[in-house]
């Protein structure tokens, strides 16, 4: 059949397009509300939206960038679900959002991430290709940099859930009934990359880590059977790279305790999209890659989740 498969399941090409083209237009339905409001607002203030300098400044303001990413983000989520039980009639939770021990593995992977990014940073100090300036509060305490900062801590948790839940949970999961195991992992990891193929600065290396990055949480995912230690990671990784170090986290520019220039190669440093541009993250997701093997025993067999039911795999 061309919609489902000899096991009557919906099949995975089916709910990938689907989850894809609903993101893209919800990006697409919120940036328009987003342009539509900030217009309001300037034409009510009195000033004058045919002003592109002047519009596009606003458009580029703090709080309009972070909830048009709340919003992008929160609704991900949602269709995430709500296409999990339309397509499988299953319960969010088979995304791998059990409850079994949920915070001790979302510990493990925000400490896993902390740890990953900061050998990256700390090698590019050691290797003397990046300078760093710390953040100057003799003068007292800069609240709207601090404001910006809660709003960087909401955003990439948001981020963090969403592009895990969409990306591992239900790609993997609607990946599952091709029974094919390596396809299950990466093919969901390279449209991971792919759907960062616009972001600023991108590049092949860049890219190709973004994807490297997925194979990684879809190993995590695989080995623990839940989502939550790539969920940890996903957020302490990038608040860590912008916030704290002051890296572009895939190629987006954040505000930051410290003032970090880059100063080796960009095939070495990663340049201005991120530490995700350069040949060091590479090296540093690849040895995590050697940590999970070594270190996350498998507690729950990804293979035999309840979405779908108990199946045969064929492996490559």
């Amino acid at each position: 059949m061309i919609i489902k498969n000899k096991y009557g399941e919906v099949r995975s090409g089916w709910a990938l397009a689907i989850i894809i083209g609903v993101y893209f237009l919800i990006q697409i339905i919120v940036q328009i509300g987003v342009v539509f409001v900030v217009a309001t607002m300037i034409i009510t203030s009195g000033g004058d939206i045919s002003d592109y300098d002047s519009l596009n400044e606003a458009l580029s303001s703090t709080w309009v960038v972070h909830t048009l990413y709340y919003a992008v983000t929160l609704l991900s989520i949602g269709v995430s679900f709500l296409f999990f039980w339309l397509l499988y009639k299953k319960s969010p939770i088979q995304l791998g959002l059990f409850k079994e021990k949920w915070l001790s593995q979302l510990l493990i992977g925000c400490v896993f991430g902390i740890g990953a990014i900061s050998v990256v940073f700390g090698v590019l100090l050691i290797s003397q290709t990046a300078s760093v300036t710390v953040m100057d509060w003799t003068e007292g305490i800069d609240w709207g940099f601090v404001g910006e900062i809660c709003g960087g801590v909401i955003l990439f948790v948001l981020v963090g859930f969403a592009e895990e839940i969409m990306n591992r949970g239900f790609m993997m999961s609607a990946m599952r009934t091709t029974r094919v195991k390596w396809l299950i992992i990466v093919l969901p990891a390279l449209l991971f990359a792919l759907l960062h193929a616009m972001n600023p600065n991108a590049t092949v290396l860049g890219l190709a880590n973004i994807m490297l990055v997925g194979i990684l949480f879809g190993y995590m995912f695989v080995r623990t059977g839940m989502l939550w230690v790539p969920i940890g990671f996903h957020i302490t990784w990038n608040f860590f790279q912008g916030h704290v170090f002051g890296l572009a986290v895939s190629g987006m520019e954040q505000t930051a305790f410290m003032q970090t220039s880059l100063t080796g190669p960009a095939w070495f440093t990663g340049g201005a999209f991120g530490a995700e541009g350069g040949l060091l993250c590479t090296l540093v997701i690849l040895l995590s890659l050697v940590c999970v093997r070594g270190f996350m025993k498998p507690k729950k067999a990804f293979w035999r989740m309840e979405l779908p039911e108990p199946m045969p795999v064929t492996d490559p």
